[in-house]
């Protein structure tokens, strides 16, 4: 168990450390209320691959069905004052922090400080992390999901423009959006139109248990068949075992290649250039 040393700076061992054990936390919370979650993304690579965390990333990612996730935010909101997930634990999200950047859940040991290299003011001085995606499923009609996701984004501009800045204008619709609501963003507020963006996905979209395609909110221009997720195996990662879908191997192939079992050559090893220390 790691010690506090106030103003000291964490290895990258000890960032891993602490996320591990914000994981075991959140796992045992869900486990408690029956909300179901999986290893998702890198970190469902590095626990295929690796059975523990990629070597040289520095954080870890979850997936939960958007009815659960929904299901936790509002039992957090109810209990936030109890400490709920964990000791020095706290969920951060639009409904829960005026100071969250995004559309997902960040479950934060506040004893810790962090900044990324690539990230604004506001998105520092926050602790170290896991991230929570809500599952969303898109709805029968091709139409209304692109209509549904094209508000979410222009709402996600919006939000972003006073946060990372640097992530909306490389796309045309950010090259055209942009202008425009930069004025609107700066006068309302960049909390409101996360909150309003997390509302839209809970209500415009279908629930998980009911569709054949499903997102996550931090990248809606990918989906991924529901049915990877019917069946759930528990495999190592780190020093636990934890919940991934039983057909991983169609999801890792699709985000990283059939070769996704070889590890990359050096210099293709993206981390997020996470620094932190102790409050």
């Amino acid at each position: 168990m790691l010690v506090p040393k106030p103003g000291e700076a964490l290895s990258l061992q000890e960032v891993k450390e602490l996320e591990f054990a914000i994981l075991a936390d959140f796992a045992s919370f869900c486990k408690a209320h029956n909300w179901r979650y999986w290893i998702a993304y890198g970190s469902l690579l590095g626990a295929v691959r690796h059975g523990d965390m990629i070597p040289w990333d520095d954080d870890i990612d979850i997936w939960m069905p958007a009815n659960d996730y929904y299901k936790m935010l509002a039992y957090y909101k109810e209990k936030k004052d109890t400490s709920p997930i964990g000791k020095n634990l706290e969920l951060l999200c639009p409904e829960t922090d005026c100071n969250s950047y995004t559309v997902f859940g960040k479950v934060v040991d506040t004893r810790t400080v962090t900044s990324e290299a690539l990230s604004t003011a506001k998105v520092n001085n926050m602790g170290v992390w896991i991230d929570i995606f809500p599952l969303y499923g898109e709805k029968n009609s091709r139409f209304l999901t692109s209509l549904g996701k094209t508000i979410v984004y222009l709402l996600l501009v919006c939000m972003q423009i006073s946060t990372i800045a640097n992530r909306p204008k490389h796309t045309w619709k950010g090259k055209i959006a942009r202008p425009l609501l930069t004025p609107l963003a700066k006068i309302i507020g960049y909390q409101r139109f996360g909150v309003a963006a997390s509302k839209l996905l809970g209500k415009w979209f279908n629930s998980f248990d009911k569709t054949t395609m499903v997102f996550a909110s931090d990248n809606l221009s990918r989906h991924h068949r529901k049915s990877i997720f019917k069946e759930t195996i528990y495999v190592k990662f780190g020093e636990g075992r934890y919940p991934i879908p039983r057909r991983y191997d169609e999801f890792l192939r699709v985000e990283y290649g059939d070769n996704y079992m070889t590890p990359p050559p050096p210099n293709d090893r993206q981390t997020h250039e996470l620094n932190a220390r102790w409050r």
